[in-house]
């Protein structure tokens, strides 16, 4: 079963478009040990989240595959890991407050939303970040932010932000496969 840290790593792995990224590496940018990073991406490979390919002369490689880290972005993370915002705090502005989501002038005097940090910049209401590490790790790698900022504007189920946060998701990860439509809403007797 997945747990939200899966989903960060899975992300800064996509940011940092190497190759191979030794998990050592990858734990000390993220500020996780290393085992949780290891197993973050055990959980990807079981949920095929993460691809292994096999090469004759090197060690297996391991790939996100960006379709599927898509696909659950845009169809499963609000229902798997929904966010309740909570009271006003200060922060870093994520969801359609993020500046690479442009959807502040969709939503002008609203508070944004924002990862709660003692020195962020704006005051919003605070929206828990998917792992503890997020905002840290967002200050210093643009491409992980829009990620993250994308995936929380689809976590809050805002309408007008979700459509934003689509073209985002689909421009770093990739076009996706035939992502299946929401049902329709079923009237129940």
């Amino acid at each position: 079963m997945l747990k939200p840290q899966d989903v960060v790593v899975l992300c800064k792995l996509v940011s940092l478009e190497a190759p191979q990224v030794p998990i050592h590496r990858l734990a000390a940018e993220l500020k996780m040990s290393p085992s949780e990073v290891h197993h973050a991406i055990h959980r990807g490979v079981e949920a095929r989240l993460v691809e292994v390919v096999e090469h004759r002369t090197l060690a297996h490689e391991k790939r996100v595959n960006r379709a599927a880290l898509l696909e659950l972005c845009l169809t499963g993370l609000k229902y798997v890991f929904p966010v309740q915002p909570l009271s006003h705090a200060r922060g870093m502005p994520t969801g359609w407050a993020a500046p690479m989501l442009h959807g502040a002038e969709a939503h002008p005097g609203a508070l944004p939303p924002v990862w709660p940090t003692a020195d962020g910049p704006v005051t919003g209401v605070a929206v828990p970040p998917l792992y503890r590490c997020v905002p840290e790790v967002a200050r210093r790698d643009p491409t992980f932010y829009a990620l993250m900022a994308a995936v929380d504007a689809l976590r809050t189920r805002c309408p007008r932000a979700s459509r934003n946060a689509e073209v985002t998701l689909i421009s770093l990860l990739g076009t996706p496969r035939a992502v299946p439509a929401p049902p329709r809403q079923v009237a129940v007797l």
